[in-house]
């Protein structure tokens, strides 16, 4: 079993949460320039769906793609519920920089036509 969960933009994660089925381990892997990092998600005790403890990074990540995969187990892998805990990264967007370069360019236009007046 494979997933994988794209966001819309670059977050910075600091922990995560998984719920799955309680018998079988899994691995969450993220996107980091171009490389992929694994953290382990072990098996849990119980019977049925178990919620994992909260995996605490020592060190935030920044990706957009999580991907998590069952490695072994029974065969018969669920996985309800996965928790990214964490924050939008601030990067500027193309469009948002186009409009404020031509903000700029307008802005200079406009200064240099006054000055020639």
């Amino acid at each position: 079993m494979e997933v994988t969960i794209t966001f819309d933009q670059m977050y910075e994660i600091s922990s995560f949460k998984v719920q799955a089925d309680d018998n079988d381990a899994y691995l969450i892997s993220y996107l980091n320039e171009g490389t992929k990092e694994w953290l382990t998600i072990p098996e849990c005790g119980a019977w049925g769906m178990c919620t994992r403890p909260e995996i605490l990074l020592t060190e935030a990540i920044t990706t957009s793609e999580l991907k998590i995969v069952a490695t072994r187990g029974d065969g018969w892998y669920a996985l309800s519920e996965v928790q990214a805990f964490g924050e939008k990264t601030a990067v500027p967007e193309p469009g948002i920089l186009t409009c404020f370069s031509l903000g700029l360019l307008s802005l200079a236009a406009a200064a240099k036509r006054r000055k020639q007046k």
